[in-house]
C-alpha cells in the first residue's frame, strides 16, 4: 500500500514500515552504482533494524510508535509522547544497540560458518560489517541531528534525574524490568522535568504510582472543598 510516496511492507506492534520511493537512489549510490543486490538487500535491513532499535525503546519507556521509515539517506522512527531528557537519551541509543547486536551475529556467524563464497552472500556480510562500523561511527558523531547529540546526554541526564544504570537496564531489558515502565516512574531529583502520567492506583486505596493521592486522601479532599462552599454560599446569604 502507498502512503505519501512510500511502500507499507509491514507493521511493528501496530506502527506501519514504510520504504520511501527514495530508497532506490540510495542503495545505488551507496552501493557504488553496482549492480549489488546482496548488498541493497543488507543495507535496507541495516537501516531497518536501526529504526526498529528506537521503535523498541520507544514501546519499553510507555511511548506510542507512529510509524517506521527507511529512506534513501537512512531513516526515521516518528513517535509521540512527553519524554524527559534521560527518556529520549536512551530512545537515541536504541539505534547503535541495535547496529550491534546485529553485528555481533554477523561475526559469530562467520566465525562458525566461515565467510561467504558467493558474490550475493559477500555483500550482505560487507554491509552487515563494513558499513555497520561506518553508520554506527556516523551516528554517535555529537551533532544534530544524529543520535549522538542525544546519546552523549544520557550520563548528564543521569546525574540530573537521579537514576542509575540498573535502573535504566530494568526499564529497557526484558530480563531486567518485567512489565516495561517509564523511567520517569523513578523518584525523580529536584527540578526533574518527569512527565505526568494519568495510569490510576493499582488497587483501591493505594497511592498511584505517580504521586498521586491515595482513594481515602482525595475523599477527605473533596468534603474539605465541600465544606469551604458551603461556608462560603452562607457566608453570603449573610
Amino acid at each position: 500500500m502507498l502512503e505519501r510516496g512510500t511502500l507499507r511492507v509491514a507493521r511493528y506492534r501496530g506502527a506501519p514500515i514504510l520504504l520511501h520511493w527514495s530508497l532506490a537512489l540510495g542503495l545505488l549510490a551507496f552501493g557504488g552504482f553496482a549492480f549489488v543486490p546482496g548488498f541493497w538487500l543488507g543495507f535496507t535491513v541495516l537501516i531497518l533494524v536501526h529504526e526498529l532499535g528506537h521503535a523498541y525503546l520507544v514501546r519499553r519507556l510507555g511511548f506510542a510508535v507512529e510509524a517506521v521509515v527507511v529512506h534513501g539517506f537512512g531513516g526515521f522512527c516518528s513517535w509521540n509522547g512527553r519524554a524527559s531528557r534521560l527518556e529520549h537519551s536512551v530512545i537515541a541509543w536504541g539505534g547503535v544497540i541495535a547496529q550491534a547486536l546485529l553485528l555481533g551475529a554477523t561475526f559469530a556467524y562467520v566465525q562458525l560458518m566461515g565467510p561467504a563464497t558467493s558474490a550475493f552472500g559477500f555483500h550482505l556480510q560487507d554491509a552487515w560489517i563494513r558499513a555497520n562500523l561506518w553508520i554506527m561511527a556516523l551516528n554517535l558523531l555529537p551533532v544534530a541531528p544524529l543520535d549522538g547529540a542525544e546519546a552523549w546526554q544520557i550520563f548528564r541526564a543521569m546525574r540530573v534525574e537521579s537514576v542509575t544504570f540498573g535502573q535504566v537496564l530494568r526499564r529497557c531489558l526484558p530480563g531486567f524490568g518485567g512489565r516495561r515502565r517509564k523511567l520517569a516512574d523513578e523518584p525523580p531529583a529536584r527540578g526533574s522535568d518527569k512527565p505526568t502520567s494519568e495510569r490510576p492506583p493499582s488497587k483501591p486505596g493505594a497511592a498511584a504510582s505517580d504521586g498521586e493521592p491515595s482513594a481515602e486522601a482525595q475523599r477527605a479532599i473533596a468534603d474539605a472543598l465541600r465544606r469551604i462552599s458551603e461556608q462560603a454560599r452562607d457566608a453570603r446569604k449573610k
